[in-house]
């Protein structure tokens, strides 16, 4: 099986003591981790999925998550939460909604950052709304998905349950790709966390859960020749050679164009 991620070298690491251990305990299963930054992980999945030879298991960024389902290079794994491969029981739901895409499941983690610098205190509250349930929701930091070309689709899916719900996988991945799914894990990899981190954890569980929404669909197949287009025309406005109601009729219009055009390809 192959597990392709991107990421630095402490994701790198982690994942790979990861891996080690669900070899260990899976006796026979042999897991060839590949890694990469950010934007050459992209450029070689591309080059993998022309020749279908995507890796079994991969990592997906919200925004290329459409994308990918929309091409069919994600596989359906509501078959294997059906027959409890993939045990959902202490999933956060609105993350599983985040990660459906025409009734399509991808498995995900809960992201967060930290952005208090050493020795100052963080106070964190959502921001000021008349329905804050209405105006939040939670963001997927990354999914994990079985790709199109896995040659065991649920060997890989029930990988990915273990690193969803394994505590043992978690020991080793320690919340780095953001707060884990599972609940009970989340709260496992709470305890061994600062207390700074541990704050972050009790704020996204206690305070935004319960005062988010969904997430809004990830970006349609086309998004990037649509903001390309409102550059373009945002470029010329600035530079006063046309006035707003025409720029936002050329958006408009260009717009629907690009992504009625991207739809029927």
């Amino acid at each position: 099986m192959t597990f392709a991620w991107w990421g630095n070298q402490v994701r790198n690491e982690e994942t790979q003591k990861a891996i080690e251990a669900y070899q260990k305990a899976n006796p026979g299963i042999t897991i060839d981790g590949q890694f990469s930054q950010f934007c050459d992980y992209w450029q070689k999945l591309a080059t993998a999925s022309a020749g279908n030879e995507l890796p079994d298991v991969i990592q997906i960024d919200y925004s290329y998550l459409n994308q990918y389902v929309s091409s069919g290079l994600l596989y359906d794994l509501s078959g294997f939460v059906s027959d409890g491969t993939m045990d959902t029981t202490n999933w956060n739901q609105s993350m599983i909604n985040a990660g459906t895409v025409d009734g399509k499941p991808s498995n995900m983690y809960v992201g967060y950052l930290n952005v208090a610098q050493e020795g100052q205190e963080l106070l964190m509250t959502t921001q000021p709304s008349k329905d804050p349930k209405k105006s939040n929701y939670l963001k997927p930091s990354m999914f994990y998905s079985v790709s199109r070309d896995a040659k065991d689709p649920k060997a890989a899916a029930a990988f990915i349950a273990w690193l969803t719900n394994s505590t043992e996988a978690n020991d080793c991945l320690k919340g780095e790709r953001g707060i884990p799914l599972n609940s009970t894990i989340a709260d496992s990899v709470k305890a061994q966390l600062p207390e700074s981190e541990q704050a972050i954890y009790t704020y996204v569980e206690d305070v935004v859960v319960d005062n988010s929404s969904d997430i809004n669909p990830p970006d349609p197949s086309g998004n990037s020749e649509a903001v390309n287009v409102f550059n373009q025309v945002l470029e010329q406005l600035c530079y006063g050679q046309m006035t707003p109601e025409d720029a936002a009729s050329q958006m408009i219009s260009q717009g629907t164009a690009v992504l009625k055009a991207k739809a029927s390809s």
